[in-house]
């Protein structure tokens, strides 16, 4: 049972960003994957409260397993990460390899940044 409800999981979080970001980059407009950045950051954080909630026997590993490994890692996304980073950069120019590193640095800086501040908090 647990597997299915994971399964689930990742399929409304895989649903779920598709529509979050395709609906933030809309709105900005910007040559940086905002879209991606924001539900790459929302899926750490979740990600992190529940390990650090789980590390202090207030969630199940199962509910970590659903909705971390689930949710969360289907909410979250490497590959579109990498993928908007590498069209960034197919463009040319000295300016879109700044932007492409910006963007990889970014929401590694932030992502690392919002997991630590989770353990902290909680």
């Amino acid at each position: 049972m647990t597997v299915f409800a994971m399964l689930t999981a990742g399929a409304v979080g895989a649903w779920l960003r598709y529509e979050i970001s395709g609906w933030i980059q809309s709105r900005t407009g910007s040559a940086l994957p905002f879209g991606t950045g924001v539900v790459n950051i929302l899926g750490t954080v979740l990600f992190a409260a529940l390990v650090a909630l789980h590390q202090k026997a207030m969630v199940s590993s199962e509910l970590v397993f659903v909705i971390g490994v689930g949710f969360a890692g289907a909410f979250t996304t490497f590959s579109t990460w990498m993928v908007e980073t590498g069209k960034i950069l197919k463009e040319g120019g000295r300016m879109r390899f700044g932007v492409a590193t910006v963007n990889v640095v970014l929401q590694l800086v932030v992502a690392l940044l919002a997991a630590l501040l989770v353990f902290t908090l909680l």
